[in-house]
């Protein structure tokens, strides 16, 4: 966000109510930024901004998921709010996720056809998974 305030010269005050008047198109603003770190090469995206780059090639696509119910449970403790809450915002990310890619890539972001690698962290962890991923790059590069 730094950068997008420095890249437009105003405040974040001021960034922040020209997006919301629609003077910025945030959307295509961090489509533009992703695209050129990307294009770069020697990074790794995750998340949203790794749904903006989906269509470009990279070494390797990691598709994480985790069951709905420990989504919750993790947001809700991280968060200390409601199980209810936490499943609004789970729900409500979701959606944004596959609004966003449909718009982009007329597919859906859990299309697993899209990634190199699928894995159910709910099943692996998060230790085994990044070992995964580490493997699944190392094997990419000696290919």
């Amino acid at each position: 966000m730094r950068e997008l305030v420095a890249q437009f010269r105003e405040s974040f005050e001021e960034l922040s109510e020209d997006i919301r008047s629609g003077e910025v198109d945030i959307d295509s603003v961090l489509l533009s930024m992703s695209r050129d770190v990307v294009s770069k090469g020697g990074i790794v995206l995750e998340g949203r901004s790794a749904l903006l780059v989906l269509d470009i090639p990279s070494d390797l696509k990691v598709f994480l998921f985790r069951d709905r119910e420990e989504r919750i449970e993790f947001l809700a403790g991280r968060r200390g709010i409601s199980r209810d809450e936490a499943a609004r915002e789970v729900d409500k990310s979701d959606r944004e996720r596959q609004e966003k890619v449909a718009e982009l890539f007329k597919t859906s972001w859990t299309d697993l056809r899209l990634y190199d690698l699928v894995i159910n962290t709910s099943k692996t962890g998060f230790e085994l998974a990044a070992s995964l991923i580490l493997e699944a790059v190392k094997s990419r590069r000696n290919a």
